[in-house]
This record gives structure tokens, sequence and C-alpha cells, in this order.
């Protein structure tokens, strides 16, 4: 065999390694592919037509050797397998009778919920919070079809490789996506932040985050297990009991919206809900302005016209007017075309349960407050 420069030996070694065919490197450097073979073998680098052979692979000392060195340069099991051509159950067994312990690599940033530092930490620990299971070693999530391109944004925050994938309800006949992470650091991790196993019935508030980070948190739970409903001007929340109590405090002392009182929903299960225009607006600022992670098809559903046009306001004359046509026997319809009320409206100006100038509360200082965030309210 004629002996290739040194450089182009290495490249033909980087390039194996980069999974380029043997055919193909041969053609490149302008040599035959038995010596590409024999290059690869004397610098034991295995090629996927000349793999081990499972059956002599065990008394391979350079087999051993190179499965050895790529298992401890943490590639995965099913890399390996493919690289050498030798089952993740042999190799599995080959690296334990040497005496190595054989554990699954954690693909990805295993100290990502360690400290909830930033706005995209915050709201994955909320999103996990509604949408997420955590078990012995590892966390899940299920979403709908619609939403998968979510978990994609969730697996990028969380720098892993791990496969997503998509299955059918047997029950239903839905399509999910369906992202597993396998690592007992984020598992452990999350359980301290209290995101424990059957956590449907222990969830409790506030969660275990900074307060500037808080609004991040409640929004990711928010698009977990929030819904917005932009026909009706209704936003609801399901969670335990204990939760909701602490987050419609949370939102009556800051938001001055109404202090919403958990209602039983199925099972272990509780709601609150919140309904009129300017509070579902009041709350969308709040959750969504100058937020940069988010689920985008509940962005754009609390965006629709109508949602973020301006709410009707009244002066005291137009009750005082109103209240005057009705008693002097106009009827309902020209009163209300009249004053441009609703019947809803009318009827609180004559029983006297609705002020005749409602404030909107001061929401742009609170947001600032928890984060430092610009807020417009529309009027």
């Amino acid at each position: 065999m004629q002996a290739l420069p040194k450089n182009v030996v290495e490249e033909i070694l980087r390039r194996r390694r980069e999974g380029t065919s043997v055919s193909t490197i041969a053609n490149e450097v302008g040599c035959s592919s038995q010596s590409v073979y024999n290059y690869l073998r004397t610098n034991s680098v295995v090629n996927h037509i000349y793999k081990f052979r499972e059956a002599q692979v065990e008394k391979d000392v350079t087999a051993i050797s190179l499965l050895r060195e790529l298992y401890e340069s943490r590639m995965p099991l099913r890399k390996i397998s493919e690289i050498t051509g030798v089952g993740r159950a042999r190799i599995s067994r080959i690296l334990k009778s040497k005496g190595i312990e054989v554990k699954r690599h954690a693909n990805c940033n295993t100290s990502f919920f360690k400290t909830i530092d930033s706005e995209s930490k915050a709201y994955w620990l909320g999103f996990t919070a509604a949408d997420g299971h955590v078990y012995g070693k590892g966390l899940s999530f299920n979403l709908g079809y619609k939403d998968a391109s979510h978990l994609y944004r969730l697996r990028n925050a969380l720098e892993s490789g791990h496969k997503i994938s998509f299955v059918r309800n047997a029950k239903s006949g839905k399509l999910l996506a369906m992202l597993c992470v396998s690592s007992k650091d984020l598992a452990d991790d999350l359980r301290v932040l209290g995101m424990e196993q059957h956590k449907t019935e222990r969830l409790a508030w506030p969660p275990k985050v900074p307060p500037e980070f808080l609004r991040h948190c409640i929004r990711g739970y928010v698009d977990g297990d929030g819904g917005w409903h932009h026909r009706q001007f209704v936003f609801d929340v399901t969670s335990t009991r204990f939760f909701l109590e602490g987050l419609s405090v949370f939102f009556a002392e800051h938001l001055g919206v109404n202090l919403a009182r958990p209602r039983h929903a199925a099972g272990p299960a509780w709601k609150i809900v919140y309904g009129g225009r300017r509070q579902v607006q009041i709350l969308h600022h709040f959750l969504y302005d100058s937020s940069s992670v988010y689920l985008e098809r509940k962005l754009r559903a609390v965006s629709y016209e109508g949602l973020s046009g301006k709410s009707p306001r009244y002066a005291p004359d137009d009750c005082t007017k109103a209240l005057e046509l009705l008693g002097r026997g106009v009827s309902l319809q020209q009163v209300l075309s009249e004053i441009g009320c609703t019947r809803r409206t009318l009827w609180n100006w004559r029983h006297g349960t609705r002020p005749l100038q409602r404030q909107a509360p001061l929401v742009a200082p609170i947001v600032q407050e928890l984060a430092p965030v610009s807020v417009e309210l529309v009027a």
C-alpha cells in the first residue's frame, strides 16, 4: 500500500468520523476503498462496512478499547451501536464485564432548573407545573399535535437531543407530540421546586421563583392549563384549590381584578374564571407584554380584534340621562340606542350595582415592580 501524506490520512479519519461513506472518501482522496479501510483499521476507526462481527467482538482488544473510548466520551449507546454495528445490549454487557458502570448519559443541560435566574427558566418551570410529568429519573410532556412546535422550543431551551415522538391516543384518536427527558438531576431539581409526582393534587402557591420572574412562571402555567375565550371575554385557569386561591389573591392585590373563588371542575381539579373585557385585557397585558417566551396559539387567542379594542366608559350624565328616559316611558331599545350601552350596563345602573365611571387599575407600575418592562393599557 502506497503511503499517503499525513494530512490526507487525517482528512480520511475526520470525514469517516463525520459519517461520510468509504467510497466517497476514496473518490475524494484518489485511492482505493481498500486503502481507506486499511487506514481506518490501523487508526482504530470503525467503518460501516467493516463493522465488528458480534460473535468476535468480545475477544477483539481493539474493539473493546474503542467501545470504552466512545462510551467515556459520553456518546449514547444508540450512536455507538450505529457506528460499530454491535447491539446496544452486547455493548452494555461488554462494558460491564470490564468494570465500567453503564448508565444513560443525560444529553441535555441537567442544571437548567438548578437556579431560576432568567425568564426562560421561570416560564418553563410554570409550563412543567401545568403540562409536565415528573417521575423518578426524568420528566415527560404530552401535547396536542398543534402545539408540537412548543415542545421543540422546550427541547432547545434544555439543550437536549432527546427525540420528540408522535403517537395517537388510543381512545380519542388524536395525534399527540411526546417528549421524554431522562435526567435524574433535572427531576430532583424540579422536586425541590415543588414539582412532585401527583402535583395535580399537591401543587401549592407560590411558585419557588424570585419575585422578578413570577409573572413569567405564571404565564408558563397559563399557557399549559389556562384558557382564553375571546368571544365571551373569559379567562380561566385550572389547578389545585390551594394554588388557585393564592393566584386569585395575587391577581386581586396586584392588578385590581375581582377576587375569583375556585370552583370544583372534575376529579381533583379546580378552576377560577374571570369575565369581562376589562379584566381579561388587564390579565393579558400583565402576562404577555414584553415577554419573549410564550405559546403563540394562546397569545393569538387574546389578540383578536375586539379583545384589544377600547372598552366603553360612561360619564355620570349618561347614567342620569338613561334613567330619566326610562322614567318618561321611553322603550328600552331606544334608551340603549341613545346612550350606546349594553343591557347589562343599564340594568346595573338601575339597580345601583355598578359605579358610574369605572377606573382601570394601574397595571404598568405593578408590572415594572415585578419585572422591568413597559406596559401600555388600552383605555
